[in-house]
C-alpha cells in the first residue's frame, strides 16, 4: 500500500497514441517528419497545400501526426485552416461537404458554422431518406456517415441509423464493400466502411466487422501491402491500417510473406519525404504523402477533436496566481511494459472534460493528464476514490492496468520528481505548461534514460559527447537523482552509433552538415531516451559561399542552363567574368610548384584562397621555404578565432609568422610557394583572361567553381 501510494505521488504524464503496437516506432516516427517536411514545403502562399482537396487531406494529417493547422502558414500569410475556411461558399458536391467537415471538426472547428455556412445542413440536402448522395454509389455513404458522426450528430438520429443500416445491407457475399452497388469489392472501401460503422457505434467485433477483416486478410499481397487494381498502393494500405486501428487490431501482425503493411507503406517513400502511389508510379504525391501520415500515425477517420462541454471544475492555474500559456504545444511519449506507445506533438486546448470512474465529469486546464486524455482520445483509466485527497489517479492507459506496486507515472522535461512522500499535487508538481515541453509517460517497470549532449550545434567533424543517464531512487533517502549509465546504445536517425563508457559517455561526430536525431536505448528494463536534435553546419567562413552555391545549383539544375548559373554568380559578386575548368597542362604546371599530392585546403585552388580571406594579397613565400608541420587538431568551431589571431599576426609580424601560426594550428597543411614562374603566369593568363579578375583572385575562381560542383563547362 505505501508504494502504491508512492505511485500516486510520482505520477508522470505524457500521450498514447494508435500507434501502440508499432514495435518500429523509431523508423516511423521518422518517416513522419520527413513527410511533414515535405507538405510544408509545398504550401502555397494562400495556405493551400495542393488545391482544394489535397489541402482537406493535409489539414487531417497534421492533425493525426499531431501539428497544429493554424501553424502552417507561408511567413505571415493565412494558415491551411485559413484557407479552407475561406473556399466554403465555392462548391457545393457532396464529397467536397463530407470531407471538409471531417476537416472542421479535426482542428476544432464549427461545422454547423464554418464561415457563416453551416456544412452539416449542406450534407444533409444529400440525403433522400436512405442514403447519402448518388443512389447508386456507396463511398458517398461511407464518408457521409463518417462526417455525421464526427459533427456529433446523435447516433439515434434518423440519418445516422439509416445510412448505416444501408452501408451494412450492401455488404457483399464476400464481407466487402466497393465504391458501388453491385460491384466487386475492394479494399479501399472497405477499410472506409469499416471505419465509418465503427465510429456510427458497430461493434468491433460485430459478424460484418469480422466479414469485412476477413476479406481485408484475403486481399493482402506478399509484399505486405493492398491494391485496389494492379499491384499494392500506398492509399489502399493506408485506409486498411487505418480501418485496422480503428477496430484495436494491431497492422504488424498483419504479415504475409514475412511482410506487413507498414513496412510496405514504409518503403513507398521518397528521399524528399513524399510517399508514391506504387513503386513505380508517383501519382499526386500530396494526396498519397497524407494518407500515409495519417495510417503511420495510427489514427482512423474520422478524427474528432476533443470537445469541452460542462462538468465539475477541478483544476486552475489561475487560481493559483499562475499564468499558463494559451494552447500550448507539447512533446508527448508513453511507454508501455514493453514497447513504445506513441510519440508525437500534441495540442492542448484550454480545457479539457475527463471523466473518472465516479463518472464525473473534471474541467482540467493544460497539464500532464489533459495531453495524455486528448492522445488516447480518453482511453486512460481515470480513478477518483482511491485517493481523493490526492486529486486523481490514472490506473490504466489503453487497457494496461497498474498492477502491485507498478503502474503508470510521468515526467515533464525529464526533471527530478519530488522526493516520494513529501505530499505533493500531481497536477502541480512540475508547474504548468509551455510550448515546446517534453512529456514522458511510462510504465514503472522500466526505468527511463535521459540523454544530454554537450552541444546542439557544431561544425562539420567537429567532436561532442553525449552523456546517458538513468532514473535513481535512493530507497534510503527516497530521493530521485539521474545517474550515468554505462553500455547505453546511443542511435543516431535510427541507425546505432556506438555504446556509452563507463561514464555513460560517447563522443560522436559527423562529417556532413544537416539536422541529426539522436536518442539512447539500453537492454533491459529501460525506458529509452527522448530524441535530442544536434545541428551541423559548415564553419562560419564559407557559410554565405555554401548558401549561394545552393541556389546556384538550384538553377542549374532547373534550367540546366550554365550561362544562367553564371549570370547569378556574377550578380552576386562572386564572379566578374566567366572561365572554363583547369586543362590538363595547366594542372601538371600547378602539380609541379603545389606538390604531386595536392593536399590543399580543401583543394590547391582553396589553400592559396584561404590566404585571401585573411587579406594575403601579395604572397613571397617560395618553395624553399620551412616545411612546418601542425602541432594540433584544430576544432572546426575554433577556426574564426585563429583566423582572428592570423590577421593580427599578420599586420603585426608579417606573412611568415602568419604562415606559421596557421600551420601549427592545423589550418594549413603544408605551405605553398607563389607563382612565380612566367611560363605558369602565361599559361594561366591565355585560359583564364588577361585581366585575371577572379573571385577574389584566379585561384579563388577556380575554387569557385569547384565548390559549386562544376568541373567542366
Amino acid at each position: 500500500k505505501f508504494l502504491t501510494w508512492l505511485i500516486v505521488l510520482s505520477l508522470i504524464v505524457a500521450v498514447f497514441s494508435p500507434l501502440s503496437a508499432y514495435s518500429q516506432a523509431d523508423e516511423v516516427s521518422y518517416a513522419i517528419r520527413n513527410a511533414l517536411e515535405y507538405l510544408r514545403g509545398n504550401q502555397s502562399e494562400d495556405g493551400s497545400i495542393g488545391g482544394f482537396t489535397n489541402s482537406i487531406w493535409v489539414t487531417l494529417a497534421l492533425v493525426a501526426a499531431g501539428e497544429n493547422p493554424y501553424s502552417w502558414r507561408v511567413d505571415d500569410g493565412p494558415s491551411i485552416v485559413d484557407y479552407l475556411k475561406s473556399r466554403v461558399k465555392e462548391f457545393d458536391d457532396v464529397f467536397s461537404w463530407e470531407k471538409l467537415i471531417l476537416a472542421a471538426v479535426s482542428v476544432g472547428e464549427n461545422p454547423y458554422n464554418l464561415s457563416g455556412v453551416n456544412c452539416v445542413e449542406k450534407l444533409k440536402k444529400f440525403y433522400d431518406g436512405v442514403q447519402i448522395g448518388d443512389p447508386k454509389l456507396l463511398n458517398d455513404d461511407f464518408w457521409g456517415l463518417m462526417a455525421l458522426v464526427a459533427a456529433g450528430e446523435n447516433l439515434d438520429s434518423k440519418e445516422v441509423k439509416s445510412v448505416k443500416e444501408y452501408i451494412l445491407k450492401n455488404q457483399n457475399k464476400d464481407g466487402g464493400w466497393s465504391f458501388a452497388l453491385n460491384s466487386t469489392s475492394d479494399p479501399d472501401d472497405t477499410a472506409a466502411a469499416i471505419m465509418a460503422l465503427v465510429a456510427a457505434g458497430e461493434n468491433k467485433s460485430s459478424p460484418a466487422i469480422i466479414k469485412a477483416l476477413n476479406f481485408l486478410r484475403s486481399k493482402q499481397t506478399s509484399d505486405g501491402g493492398f491494391a485496389w487494381i494492379g499491384g499494392s498502393n500506398s492509399i489502399s494500405t493506408a485506409w486498411v491500417i487505418c480501418a485496422l486501428k480503428a477496430v484495436d487490431e494491431n497492422p504488424y501482425s498483419w504479415v504475409k510473406d514475412g511482410r506487413n503493411p507498414i513496412q510496405f507503406l514504409l518503403s513507398l517513400q521518397n528521399s524528399d519525404g513524399s510517399f508514391n502511389w506504387t513503386k513505380l508510379n508517383r501519382m499526386n504525391p500530396i494526396y498519397t504523402t497524407a494518407c500515409a501520415i495519417q495510417a503511420l500515425a495510427g489514427k482512423p477517420y474520422p478524427i474528432k477533436n476533443p470537445q469541452q462541454t460542462h462538468g465539475k471544475k477541478m483544476f486552475s492555474w489561475k487560481s493559483l496566481g499562475i499564468l499558463q500559456v494559451k494552447d500550448p504545444k507539447v512533446y508527448v511519449r508513453v511507454e508501455g511494459s514493453t514497447e513504445t506507445l506513441y510519440e508525437g506533438w500534441v495540442n492542448l486546448p484550454e480545457r479539457v472534460n475527463v471523466t473518472a470512474s465516479s463518472g464525473k465529469v473534471y474541467t482540467l486546464e493544460p497539464c500532464p493528464l489533459t495531453a495524455l486524455y486528448i492522445a488516447t482520445n480518453g482511453n486512460v483509466g481515470v480513478n477518483d476514490a482511491w485517493y481523493p485527497g490526492w486529486d486523481l489517479f490514472v490506473d490504466s492507459v489503453y487497457g494496461e492496468a497498474n498492477q502491485g506496486y507498478y503502474g503508470w507515472m510521468y515526467l515533464v522535461n525529464y526533471g527530478v520528481p519530488p522526493p516520494c512522500g513529501s505530499g505533493f499535487s500531481w497536477l502541480t508538481s512540475f508547474g504548468p505548461l509551455k510550448d515546446g515541453d517534453e512529456i514522458l509517460w511510462y510504465y514503472s517497470t522500466r526505468t527511463p534514460l535521459k540523454l544530454v549532449v554537450s552541444d546542439s550545434e557544431v561544425y562539420v567533424n567537429e567532436n561532442f559527447t553525449v552523456t546517458v543517464y538513468y532514473l535513481y531512487l535512493d530507497l534510503d533517502t527516497w530521493q530521485y537523482s539521474w545517474k550515468p549509465i554505462k553500455d547505453a546504445d546511443i542511435y543516431v536517425d535510427g541507425k546505432i552509433y556506438g555504446k556509452t563508457d563507463d561514464n555513460g559517455k560517447l563522443v560522436l561526430s559527423f562529417s556532413s552538415t544537416g539536422e541529426y536525431w539522436i536518442y539512447a536505448k539500453k537492454a533491459g528494463n529501460y525506458v529509452k531516451s527522448g530524441k535530442v536534435k544536434v545541428k551541423v553546419s559548415t564553419p562560419p567562413e564559407i557559410t554565405k559561399l555554401l548558401k549561394i552555391r545552393k541556389e546556384a545549383e538550384e538553377i542549374l539544375a532547373s534550367t540546366g542552363n550554365v550561362s544562367a548559373t553564371y549570370e547569378f554568380l556574377v550578380s552576386n559578386g562572386l564572379i566578374r567574368e566567366n572561365i572554363t575548368s583547369i586543362p590538363d597542362y595547366l594542372v601538371n604546371t600547378l602539380t609541379k610548384f603545389y606538390g604531386s599530392k595536392l593536399e590543399m585546403y580543401p583543394t590547391f585552388e582553396g589553400r592559396i584562397q584561404l590566404l585571401k580571406v585573411l587579406g594575403i594579397e601579395n604572397v613571397t613565400i617560395t618553395k624553399e621555404v620551412e616545411i612546418l608541420k601542425p602541432n594540433r587538431t584544430l576544432s572546426l568551431s575554433e577556426v574564426p578565432k585563429v583566423l582572428e589571431e592570423a590577421k593580427n599576426i599578420l599586420s603585426s609580424e608579417g606573412v611568415n609568422e602568419a604562415y606559421k601560426f596557421l600551420v601549427e594550428n592545423g589550418l594549413i597543411v603544408r605551405q605553398l610557394p607563389s607563382i612565380t614562374d612566367e611560363t605558369t603566369r602565361v599559361l594561366l593568363i591565355q585560359a583564364y583572361g588577361k585581366k585575371l579578375e577572379m573571385y577574389p583572385t584566379f585561384e579563388g575562381r577556380i575554387q569557385l567553381l569547384k565548390i559549386l560542383g562544376i568541373e567542366a563547362t
